[in-house]
Protein backbone atom coordinates (compact mmCIF):
# COMPACT_ATOMS: atom_id res chain seq x y z
CA UNK A 1 0.00 0.00 0.00
CA UNK A 2 3.10 2.36 0.43
CA UNK A 3 3.60 1.94 -3.32
CA UNK A 4 1.11 4.79 -4.66
CA UNK A 5 2.53 7.25 -1.73
CA UNK A 6 5.64 6.62 -2.86
CA UNK A 7 4.90 7.23 -6.42
CA UNK A 8 2.58 10.33 -5.72
CA UNK A 9 6.21 11.68 -4.01
CA UNK A 10 7.96 10.85 -6.97
CA UNK A 11 5.45 12.76 -9.30
CA UNK A 12 5.53 15.70 -6.83
CA UNK A 13 9.98 15.67 -7.00
CA UNK A 14 9.76 15.48 -10.87
CA UNK A 15 7.14 18.54 -11.27
CA UNK A 16 9.31 20.76 -8.63
CA UNK A 17 12.67 19.61 -10.40
CA UNK A 18 10.88 20.29 -13.96
CA UNK A 19 9.80 24.02 -12.86
CA UNK A 20 12.96 24.70 -11.03
CA UNK A 21 14.37 23.53 -14.77
CA UNK A 22 12.50 25.73 -16.36
CA UNK A 23 13.25 28.61 -14.00
CA UNK A 24 17.24 28.24 -14.74
CA UNK A 25 16.92 27.59 -18.62
CA UNK A 26 15.04 30.79 -18.63
CA UNK A 27 17.75 33.01 -16.35
CA UNK A 28 20.36 31.09 -18.41
CA UNK A 29 19.12 33.01 -21.60
CA UNK A 30 19.08 36.02 -19.71
CA UNK A 31 22.02 38.76 -19.88
CA UNK A 32 22.43 39.04 -16.07
CA UNK A 33 22.88 43.26 -16.34
CA UNK A 34 20.21 43.61 -18.95
CA UNK A 35 17.35 41.67 -16.48
CA UNK A 36 18.82 43.88 -13.57
CA UNK A 37 17.90 46.78 -15.07
CA UNK A 38 14.69 45.57 -16.58
CA UNK A 39 13.84 44.35 -13.02
CA UNK A 40 14.77 47.98 -11.67
CA UNK A 41 12.92 49.48 -14.52
CA UNK A 42 9.52 47.83 -13.62
CA UNK A 43 9.92 48.32 -9.87
CA UNK A 44 10.28 52.03 -10.61
CA UNK A 45 7.77 52.85 -13.63
CA UNK A 46 4.49 51.04 -12.03
CA UNK A 47 4.93 52.39 -8.47
CA UNK A 48 1.77 53.51 -7.10
CA UNK A 49 0.09 52.70 -10.50
CA UNK A 50 -3.16 51.64 -8.31
CA UNK A 51 -3.57 48.42 -10.06
CA UNK A 52 -3.88 49.60 -13.28
CA UNK A 53 -4.27 47.22 -16.55
CA UNK A 54 -0.87 47.58 -17.36
CA UNK A 55 0.50 47.29 -14.12
CA UNK A 56 -1.07 44.01 -13.89
CA UNK A 57 0.09 42.93 -17.30
CA UNK A 58 3.70 43.51 -16.55
CA UNK A 59 3.01 42.01 -13.16
CA UNK A 60 1.83 39.19 -14.85
CA UNK A 61 4.18 38.62 -17.37
CA UNK A 62 7.81 40.05 -16.53
CA UNK A 63 8.70 37.11 -14.23
CA UNK A 64 12.46 35.54 -14.04
CA UNK A 65 10.05 31.72 -14.65
CA UNK A 66 10.41 33.02 -18.16
CA UNK A 67 13.64 34.38 -20.74
CA UNK A 68 13.00 38.43 -20.15
CA UNK A 69 13.02 39.00 -23.73
CA UNK A 70 9.40 36.93 -23.88
CA UNK A 71 8.46 39.83 -21.73
CA UNK A 72 5.72 42.19 -22.75
CA UNK A 73 7.19 45.75 -24.42
CA UNK A 74 10.46 44.01 -24.78
CA UNK A 75 12.41 43.09 -27.57
CA UNK A 76 15.85 41.33 -28.20
CA UNK A 77 18.53 41.03 -30.68
CA UNK A 78 19.04 37.29 -32.35
CA UNK A 79 22.94 37.19 -30.69
CA UNK A 80 23.48 34.88 -27.81
CA UNK A 81 22.89 35.07 -25.13
CA UNK A 82 20.13 37.79 -26.53
CA UNK A 83 20.78 41.76 -25.52
CA UNK A 84 17.41 43.71 -25.03
CA UNK A 85 17.62 46.05 -28.14
CA UNK A 86 14.11 48.06 -28.21
CA UNK A 87 11.85 49.11 -25.02
CA UNK A 88 7.89 50.26 -26.07
CA UNK A 89 5.75 51.19 -23.43
CA UNK A 90 4.07 53.84 -25.58
CA UNK A 91 0.40 54.47 -23.94
CA UNK A 92 0.98 52.00 -21.24
CA UNK A 93 -0.56 54.05 -18.17
CA UNK A 94 2.85 53.92 -16.73
CA UNK A 95 3.24 55.55 -13.57
CA UNK A 96 6.62 56.53 -11.37
CA UNK A 97 9.84 57.70 -12.28
CA UNK A 98 12.48 56.53 -15.24
CA UNK A 99 15.22 54.33 -13.62
CA UNK A 100 18.62 54.97 -13.77
CA UNK A 101 19.38 51.85 -14.43
CA UNK A 102 17.96 51.80 -18.00
CA UNK A 103 21.64 53.19 -19.05
CA UNK A 104 22.83 49.31 -18.47
CA UNK A 105 21.24 48.04 -21.21
CA UNK A 106 24.32 48.97 -23.49
CA UNK A 107 22.36 46.98 -26.77
CA UNK A 108 19.38 49.70 -26.39
CA UNK A 109 18.85 51.37 -29.63
CA UNK A 110 15.45 52.17 -29.22
CA UNK A 111 13.37 53.53 -25.74
CA UNK A 112 9.22 54.52 -26.32
CA UNK A 113 7.99 55.56 -23.06
CA UNK A 114 5.18 58.10 -25.15
CA UNK A 115 2.23 59.02 -22.86
CA UNK A 116 2.49 58.12 -19.62
CA UNK A 117 2.06 59.41 -16.63
CA UNK A 118 5.89 58.98 -15.53
CA UNK A 119 7.10 61.76 -13.51
CA UNK A 120 10.41 63.66 -11.77
CA UNK A 121 13.63 64.12 -14.37
CA UNK A 122 15.20 62.90 -17.18
CA UNK A 123 18.27 60.77 -15.81
CA UNK A 124 21.33 62.40 -17.12
CA UNK A 125 22.64 58.15 -17.09
CA UNK A 126 19.98 57.93 -20.68
CA UNK A 127 22.95 59.85 -22.15
CA UNK A 128 25.51 56.88 -21.58
CA UNK A 129 23.22 54.13 -24.14
CA UNK A 130 26.16 53.88 -26.72
CA UNK A 131 23.47 52.60 -29.69
CA UNK A 132 20.42 54.69 -28.87
CA UNK A 133 18.94 56.04 -32.00
CA UNK A 134 15.17 57.04 -31.07
CA UNK A 135 14.34 58.43 -27.87
CA UNK A 136 10.65 59.29 -26.92
CA UNK A 137 9.56 60.48 -23.78
CA UNK A 138 6.96 62.94 -24.71
CA UNK A 139 3.52 63.52 -23.07
CA UNK A 140 4.61 62.65 -19.71
CA UNK A 141 4.82 64.53 -16.41
CA UNK A 142 8.83 64.91 -16.76
CA UNK A 143 10.26 68.14 -15.08
CA UNK A 144 13.18 70.47 -14.63
CA UNK A 145 15.93 70.76 -17.37
CA UNK A 146 16.44 68.28 -19.78
CA UNK A 147 19.94 66.73 -19.14
CA UNK A 148 22.76 67.67 -21.15
CA UNK A 149 24.07 63.99 -21.86
CA UNK A 150 21.09 63.41 -23.83
CA UNK A 151 22.49 65.93 -26.86
CA UNK A 152 25.49 64.66 -26.54
CA UNK A 153 24.25 60.86 -27.62
CA UNK A 154 26.49 60.29 -30.85
CA UNK A 155 23.76 57.54 -32.05
CA UNK A 156 20.64 59.71 -32.10
CA UNK A 157 18.66 60.24 -34.58
CA UNK A 158 15.03 61.31 -32.91
CA UNK A 159 13.78 62.35 -30.12
CA UNK A 160 10.95 63.63 -28.63
CA UNK A 161 10.48 65.26 -25.40
CA UNK A 162 7.01 67.42 -25.79
CA UNK A 163 3.74 67.53 -23.76
CA UNK A 164 5.95 67.35 -20.23
CA UNK A 165 7.09 69.75 -17.89
CA UNK A 166 10.54 70.39 -18.68
CA UNK A 167 11.86 73.95 -17.88
CA UNK A 168 15.45 75.98 -18.00
CA UNK A 169 17.56 76.64 -20.80
CA UNK A 170 18.10 74.14 -23.67
CA UNK A 171 21.81 72.54 -23.17
CA UNK A 172 24.33 74.41 -24.77
CA UNK A 173 26.57 71.89 -26.29
CA UNK A 174 24.74 69.83 -28.83
CA UNK A 175 26.46 66.92 -30.22
CA UNK A 176 23.96 64.68 -32.54
CA UNK A 177 25.84 64.03 -35.82
CA UNK A 178 23.21 62.03 -37.31
CA UNK A 179 20.01 63.71 -35.56
CA UNK A 180 17.13 63.97 -37.97
CA UNK A 181 14.22 64.93 -35.87
CA UNK A 182 14.35 67.34 -32.45
CA UNK A 183 10.61 67.72 -30.41
CA UNK A 184 10.73 69.46 -27.39
CA UNK A 185 7.33 71.31 -27.80
CA UNK A 186 5.29 72.04 -25.36
CA UNK A 187 7.62 72.49 -22.12
CA UNK A 188 8.53 75.66 -20.02
CA UNK A 189 12.03 76.32 -21.83
CA UNK A 190 13.44 79.45 -21.56
CA UNK A 191 16.38 81.45 -23.07
CA UNK A 192 17.66 81.19 -26.37
CA UNK A 193 17.84 78.23 -29.18
CA UNK A 194 21.53 76.80 -28.87
CA UNK A 195 24.22 78.19 -31.71
CA UNK A 196 25.10 74.25 -31.46
CA UNK A 197 22.16 73.16 -33.02
CA UNK A 198 22.94 74.66 -36.29
CA UNK A 199 26.17 72.45 -36.30
CA UNK A 200 23.43 69.30 -36.45
CA UNK A 201 24.05 69.26 -40.72
CA UNK A 202 21.38 66.31 -40.99
CA UNK A 203 17.99 68.15 -38.97
CA UNK A 204 15.34 67.10 -41.32
CA UNK A 205 12.73 68.33 -38.44
CA UNK A 206 12.72 70.84 -35.48
CA UNK A 207 9.66 71.52 -33.26
CA UNK A 208 10.83 73.99 -30.77
CA UNK A 209 6.62 75.62 -30.24
CA UNK A 210 5.10 76.25 -27.50
CA UNK A 211 8.04 77.08 -25.00
CA UNK A 212 9.01 80.56 -23.45
CA UNK A 213 12.00 80.97 -25.64
CA UNK A 214 13.63 84.38 -26.05
CA UNK A 215 16.15 86.09 -28.41
CA UNK A 216 15.96 86.20 -31.76
CA UNK A 217 15.49 83.42 -34.44
CA UNK A 218 18.77 82.43 -35.62
CA UNK A 219 20.15 83.26 -38.92
CA UNK A 220 22.56 79.88 -38.07
CA UNK A 221 19.75 77.68 -38.73
CA UNK A 222 20.11 79.02 -42.38
CA UNK A 223 23.01 76.21 -42.55
CA UNK A 224 20.60 73.08 -41.74
CA UNK A 225 20.09 72.52 -45.79
CA UNK A 226 18.05 69.19 -44.67
CA UNK A 227 15.69 70.80 -43.07
CA UNK A 228 11.96 70.41 -44.08
CA UNK A 229 10.20 71.22 -40.71
CA UNK A 230 10.97 74.41 -38.69
CA UNK A 231 8.66 74.82 -35.89
CA UNK A 232 8.96 77.80 -33.77
CA UNK A 233 5.51 79.20 -33.06
CA UNK A 234 4.01 80.47 -29.72
CA UNK A 235 7.70 81.89 -27.94
CA UNK A 236 8.53 85.49 -27.24
CA UNK A 237 11.11 85.88 -30.25
CA UNK A 238 11.89 89.03 -30.94
CA UNK A 239 13.54 90.87 -34.12
CA UNK A 240 13.50 90.20 -37.78
CA UNK A 241 12.57 86.72 -39.66
CA UNK A 242 16.62 85.99 -40.84
CA UNK A 243 17.17 86.48 -44.39
CA UNK A 244 18.87 82.83 -44.13
CA UNK A 245 16.36 81.07 -43.66
CA UNK A 246 15.98 81.63 -47.66
CA UNK A 247 18.71 78.96 -47.67
CA UNK A 248 16.12 76.03 -46.28
CA UNK A 249 15.52 75.28 -50.26
CA UNK A 250 13.63 72.04 -48.43
CA UNK A 251 11.62 73.49 -46.42
CA UNK A 252 7.81 72.78 -46.44
CA UNK A 253 6.49 74.12 -42.94
CA UNK A 254 7.65 77.11 -41.32
CA UNK A 255 5.73 77.84 -37.75
CA UNK A 256 6.66 81.17 -36.89
CA UNK A 257 3.21 82.31 -35.61
CA UNK A 258 2.45 83.91 -31.88
CA UNK A 259 5.76 85.49 -31.27
CA UNK A 260 7.29 89.13 -31.36
CA UNK A 261 8.88 89.31 -34.61
CA UNK A 262 9.52 92.76 -36.78
CA UNK A 263 11.14 93.69 -39.49
CA UNK A 264 9.79 92.22 -43.19
CA UNK A 265 9.10 89.14 -44.99
CA UNK A 266 12.38 88.22 -46.34
CA UNK A 267 12.24 88.55 -50.06
CA UNK A 268 14.89 85.84 -49.76
CA UNK A 269 11.70 83.40 -48.75
CA UNK A 270 10.47 83.28 -52.47
CA UNK A 271 13.81 80.43 -52.58
CA UNK A 272 11.66 78.16 -50.29
CA UNK A 273 9.96 76.75 -53.84
CA UNK A 274 8.85 73.47 -51.57
CA UNK A 275 6.91 75.43 -48.98
CA UNK A 276 3.61 73.92 -48.23
CA UNK A 277 2.09 75.67 -45.42
CA UNK A 278 3.52 79.22 -43.46
CA UNK A 279 2.29 80.69 -40.32
CA UNK A 280 3.52 83.76 -39.57
CA UNK A 281 0.52 85.73 -37.91
CA UNK A 282 0.04 87.54 -34.47
CA UNK A 283 3.69 88.77 -35.14
CA UNK A 284 4.70 92.68 -35.58
CA UNK A 285 5.95 91.98 -39.09
CA UNK A 286 5.59 95.17 -41.00
CA UNK A 287 6.22 96.41 -45.00
CA UNK A 288 4.63 94.44 -48.01
CA UNK A 289 4.09 90.62 -49.39
CA UNK A 290 7.07 90.27 -51.31
CA UNK A 291 6.35 88.97 -55.08
CA UNK A 292 8.81 86.80 -54.74
CA UNK A 293 6.66 84.60 -52.44
CA UNK A 294 4.51 83.81 -55.91
CA UNK A 295 7.28 81.22 -56.25
CA UNK A 296 6.24 79.06 -53.49
CA UNK A 297 3.51 76.83 -56.52
CA UNK A 298 3.33 74.34 -53.59
CA UNK A 299 1.46 76.17 -51.30
CA UNK A 300 -1.55 74.96 -49.31
CA UNK A 301 -1.68 77.08 -46.45
CA UNK A 302 -0.76 80.64 -46.23
CA UNK A 303 -1.27 82.54 -42.63
CA UNK A 304 -0.05 85.89 -42.33
CA UNK A 305 -3.24 88.05 -40.34
CA UNK A 306 -2.45 90.01 -37.52
CA UNK A 307 0.58 91.91 -38.02
CA UNK A 308 0.86 95.40 -39.52
CA UNK A 309 1.64 94.55 -43.05
CA UNK A 310 0.87 97.19 -45.70
CA UNK A 311 0.70 97.70 -49.60
CA UNK A 312 -1.32 95.95 -52.00
CA UNK A 313 -1.38 92.21 -52.20
CA UNK A 314 0.70 90.85 -55.25
CA UNK A 315 -1.98 90.55 -57.95
CA UNK A 316 -0.22 87.41 -59.42
CA UNK A 317 -0.17 85.64 -55.62
CA UNK A 318 -2.86 83.13 -56.64
CA UNK A 319 -1.84 82.46 -60.31
CA UNK A 320 1.52 80.44 -59.16
CA UNK A 321 -0.39 78.06 -56.01
CA UNK A 322 -2.81 75.92 -57.62
CA UNK A 323 -2.96 74.07 -54.59
CA UNK A 324 -4.02 76.64 -52.20
CA UNK A 325 -6.29 76.09 -49.55
CA UNK A 326 -6.35 78.72 -46.82
CA UNK A 327 -5.39 82.59 -47.08
CA UNK A 328 -5.98 83.99 -44.17
CA UNK A 329 -4.76 88.28 -43.93
CA UNK A 330 -6.85 89.55 -41.86
CA UNK A 331 -6.17 92.54 -39.22
CA UNK A 332 -3.51 94.25 -41.13
CA UNK A 333 -2.91 97.44 -42.64
CA UNK A 334 -3.14 95.98 -46.52
CA UNK A 335 -4.75 98.36 -48.88
CA UNK A 336 -5.00 98.47 -52.57
CA UNK A 337 -8.19 96.83 -54.65
CA UNK A 338 -8.97 92.86 -54.39
CA UNK A 339 -7.56 92.19 -57.86
CA UNK A 340 -5.73 89.62 -56.79
CA UNK A 341 -9.07 87.14 -56.36
CA UNK A 342 -9.22 87.11 -60.11
CA UNK A 343 -5.77 84.70 -60.07
CA UNK A 344 -7.19 82.74 -57.00
CA UNK A 345 -9.64 81.72 -59.28
CA UNK A 346 -6.74 79.08 -59.96
CA UNK A 347 -6.62 77.63 -56.52
CA UNK A 348 -9.57 74.97 -56.94
CA UNK A 349 -9.64 74.04 -53.47
CA UNK A 350 -9.24 77.34 -51.75
CA UNK A 351 -12.04 76.73 -48.69
CA UNK A 352 -11.16 79.59 -46.74
CA UNK A 353 -10.19 82.96 -48.18
CA UNK A 354 -9.77 86.28 -45.25
CA UNK A 355 -8.89 89.28 -45.58
CA UNK A 356 -11.28 91.09 -42.94
CA UNK A 357 -10.29 94.14 -41.12
CA UNK A 358 -7.54 95.72 -43.70
CA UNK A 359 -7.40 98.81 -46.08
CA UNK A 360 -8.82 97.43 -48.94
CA UNK A 361 -11.02 99.54 -51.26
CA UNK A 362 -13.06 99.24 -54.21
CA UNK A 363 -15.58 96.71 -55.53
CA UNK A 364 -15.71 92.97 -55.52
CA UNK A 365 -14.12 92.03 -58.80
CA UNK A 366 -16.47 89.99 -61.04
CA UNK A 367 -13.69 87.47 -60.65
CA UNK A 368 -15.22 85.84 -57.29
CA UNK A 369 -17.78 84.17 -59.08
CA UNK A 370 -14.98 82.14 -60.59
CA UNK A 371 -13.71 81.06 -56.70
CA UNK A 372 -13.75 77.27 -55.59
CA UNK A 373 -16.74 75.55 -55.23
CA UNK A 374 -14.71 74.49 -52.04
CA UNK A 375 -15.10 78.07 -50.84
CA UNK A 376 -16.22 77.93 -47.03
CA UNK A 377 -15.58 81.10 -45.91
CA UNK A 378 -15.08 84.41 -47.07
CA UNK A 379 -14.06 87.22 -44.84
CA UNK A 380 -13.97 90.41 -46.34
CA UNK A 381 -15.86 93.02 -43.70
CA UNK A 382 -14.39 96.05 -41.87
CA UNK A 383 -12.73 97.49 -45.31
CA UNK A 384 -13.60 99.77 -47.77
CA UNK A 385 -15.27 97.76 -49.95
CA UNK A 386 -18.39 99.39 -52.01
CA UNK A 387 -21.45 97.56 -49.85
CA UNK A 388 -23.18 97.44 -53.08
CA UNK A 389 -20.86 95.02 -55.01
CA UNK A 390 -21.23 92.99 -51.58
CA UNK A 391 -24.83 93.22 -51.79
CA UNK A 392 -24.65 92.15 -55.17
CA UNK A 393 -22.78 88.83 -54.44
CA UNK A 394 -24.95 88.29 -51.53
CA UNK A 395 -22.18 89.16 -49.00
Amino acid sequence: MAFPFACNKCLLFLVVLLHASAAIAATALDNSIDLASLLAFKAASTSGGGGTVSDNIIAANWTTDVPSCTWVGVRCSWQYPPRVVSLNFSSFSLQGTISSHLSNLSFLSYLNLHNNSLFGTIPDALGRLPRLATLYLGQNLLSDPIPPSIFNISSLIYVSLALNNLSGSLPTQVLLPPIERISIASNFHTDHIPADLARCSTLQEIYLSENKLTGSVPSSLGNLSELVVLALGNNQFTEAIPTSIGNLTKLQYLYLAFNHLKGKIPKEMGNLVNLQVLHLHVNGIAGSIPISLCNASKMIVLEVSTNNLTGPVPATLGKSMPILQKLQMAENALSGGLDFIAYLANSKDLNILEVTTNQFEGVLPDAYGNLSMNLQYFLVSLNNISEKSLQDWGI
